[in-house]
């Protein structure tokens, strides 16, 4: 290794890759290191049918979207002992690419991830004066049986459970607002009862966090160290003003980054929306009172980013108090440049933060006359969506889950809730499974409400848990 170089073992993809040392992980992710000088992005992609590597590359190489230029050179390599290419940029890279280059290699043997998406490649994707050396030290691990997860669940008798989904759980991060999260074998949840408050379950029981007063929806959990490093983050509404706060997992800590105070002219709350990645900023939103009616899918209705060091704030999208839209922003790409939303009513919009610019996702051709749409999640690796869309009767009820071809164009339908229901997409397990909630509109006594996966494909729809979906444990042990 040389001096001055450290190395990372990535269980997602299982590889070895060395990097400069003051290079550090964003979040907890496999996805991605960084430094001053460069960085580099850890992938795996397959063909469907499967496709030579040399195809493949080329494929790659002269993507529609020019990430290399309009004249990249594709070198063929050998990388740990297998086949694989160099794809390096002309010099008429778009600048924004960063110098981006990018190796892939055929596994020693494919990896199936469940949901029949089998990954053949691996893809490096780093600055061009770090590739080379990168991809010469570059090793594979054992491919032993892929790590599971556990979905954090809370029933009808008020307690939460974290059940086994056995089945590989890529990385991702909750939509908004997100409700809870999970450090371990603890779940940090806010929970519905008399009122909504915040508690912390484990083996041994549920306990309040009584720090957390006057909760007003959003309630997210950022970890590192394997659970290790918990912090939290919430917001609140009381006494004429609304707060976002954050702390570690005691609340000893506790503080407020920002505040508005609540005026006649701007009636409207802060809403903590999710951590980023690397847990040095935090995004919320601002979300008028009193909306009322049907609405079956949660979201937010602007997007701003907090910096914890110098509590600036960028607004990524503008909260429009004069007639919104309201609660159509659904969701953050894991690399936090691309947002998911309906604020049409009728189909999933793809918003460019950086550059403003939009794609569209259309429903399915056979999606007939919807009321609603909404909850759009990316995909692990960003290149899709899922998303759900219902009747919007509440007395005739049913609704469906698709998922989309890329971030622009058609979709598909997966699953289809029974009459007197609707489906949400709540999460993506990893590329070819997604977990969906259930919820039923006829209550005797209670709302019946189940947890659910689904191949991405449409099959193996099957009940995961009863009851209500708090987080996604990723990586458990």
């Amino acid at each position: 290794m040389p001096p001055g170089w450290s190395a990372y073992d990535s269980q997602t993809f299982l590889v070895r890759v060395i990097y400069p040392s003051d290079w550090k992980r964003v979040g907890e992710s496999d996805l991605r290191l960084e430094g001053p000088d460069g960085y580099v992005g850890l992938g795996a992609a397959g063909a469907n049918p499967p496709a030579p590597l040399g195809e493949f590359c080329q494929n790659q190489a002269h993507h529609k979207l020019l990430p290399y230029g309009t004249q990249p050179q594709v070198t063929e390599l050998s990388v740990a002992g297998q086949p694989a290419c160099l794809i390096t940029p002309s010099d008429d890279q778009d600048p924004t690419m960063h110098n981006l280059a990018t190796v892939i290699v055929s596994y020693p043997r494919p990896i199936d991830r469940g949901g029949g998406v089998v990954d053949q490649f691996l893809t490096v994707d780093a600055d061009k004066g770090h590739i080379r050396q990168i991809a010469d030290q570059l090793s594979f691990l054992p491919m032993g049986a892929p790590v599971s997860g556990r979905v954090a669940v809370a029933g009808q008798d008020g307690q939460i459970r974290l059940t086994d989904l056995n089945v590989p759980v890529s990385d991702g991060l909750p939509g908004f607002p997100p409700r809870g999260g999970v450090a371990g074998d603890t779940v940090f949840a806010l929970v519905s009862g008399n009122d909504t408050h915040a508690i912390r379950a484990s083996a041994g029981g549920r306990v309040p966090l009584s720090f957390v007063q006057y909760p007003n929806g959003g309630f997210g959990v950022w970890t590192a160290n394997q659970g290790q490093v918990v912090r939290l983050g919430w917001s609140t509404t009381h006494d004429g003003l609304s707060q976002v706060l954050v702390s570690g997992a005691d609340g000893s800590d506790a503080i407020a980054v920002h505040a508005q105070p609540l005026t006649p002219e701007r009636h409207s709350q802060l809403v903590f929306a999710r951590w980023s990645r690397d847990g040095q900023s935090l995004y919320f939103s601002e979300e008028p009172f009193g909306l009322g009616g049907y609405i079956l899918f949660a979201g937010a209705s602007s997007l701003y980013r907090l910096n914890l060091a110098d509590r600036s704030v960028q607004t990524l999208v503008a909260f429009n108090p004069a007639g919104g839209p309201y609660i159509c922003w659904d969701d953050l790409s894991l690399d936090e440049r691309l947002a998911a939303g309906r604020c049409d009513g009728k189909r999933i919009s793809v918003l460019d933060l950086a550059t403003g610019q939009a794609s569209t996702i259309q429903p399915p051709p056979d999606a007939g006359d919807f009321g609603q749409i909404g909850g759009a999640h990316f995909s692990p690796d960003g290149r899709r969506l899922a998303f759900a869309f219902a009747r919007g009767d509440p007395n005739n009820e049913q609704g469906w889950v698709a998922v989309s071809d890329g971030l622009t164009g058609g979709s598909h339908i997966v699953a289809t809730s029974q009459p007197g229901g609707y489906f949400s997409a709540v999460a993506w397990l990893n590329a070819g499974v997604l977990l969906l909630q259930s919820s039923g509109m006829v209550c005797a006594p209670n709302c019946p409400s189940e947890v659910w996966r689904v191949n991405v494909d449409g099959s193996e729809l099957a009940k995961v848990a009863d009851g209500v979906f708090v987080a996604l444990a990723r990586h458990a042990p």
